[in-house]
């Protein structure tokens, strides 16, 4: 199967910090990418037991703790949703997804943990490829060839720079999911 015909995943995570081992999803945002277009979305809000913090994460993705709780579900729950959305959506020949994000090393770490704690991993592997496309290195390889000017090659430079605009709910894994879809195309237009 040619790579151009692939099927797609944009994924991005909100966490509670920065360690896939110590700190926790909160949320997990998916777009399902054909032909360079979004044909589905998935997001899922996830509940611990107990959590571990950083004041830093919890800053930047603005999450209530309390209020989150409402609508999410248990880590196992929401693994087992995740893989019934990713396996819905999956060619039939389909050597797995290749997985898109902005930093995108650091949400599969946390989603490759959370199978492993859900011992779901198998079947994460089965329906996820090994490989990705990083936007941050997209971007930077613009910025080298003199395409773009980056100070930074955070997400928001990035938007900054492609003049695309941020909404309110920035930091929420979904949203984060359609600006990063945005930035890819912008990235691979220019």
């Amino acid at each position: 199967m040619e790579l151009r015909n692939r099927n797609f995943i944009l994924v991005d995570t909100e966490t509670t910090g920065f360690d896939e081992k110590k700190h926790q999803i909160l949320e997990v945002g998916i777009l399902v990418i054909k032909d360079l277009k979004v044909v589905n979305e998935f997001e899922v809000k996830i509940k611990h037991r107990e959590y571990t913090v950083t004041a830093k994460a919890m800053e930047a993705n603005k999450i209530n703790i309390l209020e989150h709780e409402k609508e999410a579900l248990f880590e196992k729950e929401a693994a087992e949703k995740t893989l019934e959305f990713l396996n819905k959506h999956k060619g039939e020949n389909d050597e797995g997804y290749i997985v898109i994000g902005q930093n995108v090393e650091f949400d599969i770490k946390f989603l490759e943990e959370m199978f492993l704690r859900t011992y779901k991993i198998k079947e994460y592997r089965k329906v996820v490829s090994y490989r990705s496309l990083d936007i941050m290195q997209l971007a930077m390889i613009k910025n080298i060839e003199g395409k773009i000017s980056l100070e930074k090659q955070d997400l928001d430079s990035i938007l900054k720079e492609l003049n695309i605009e941020i909404q309110e709910n920035r930091h929420r894994a979904l949203a984060d999911c359609y600006l990063e879809f945005e930035a890819m195309i912008a990235l691979l237009d220019i």
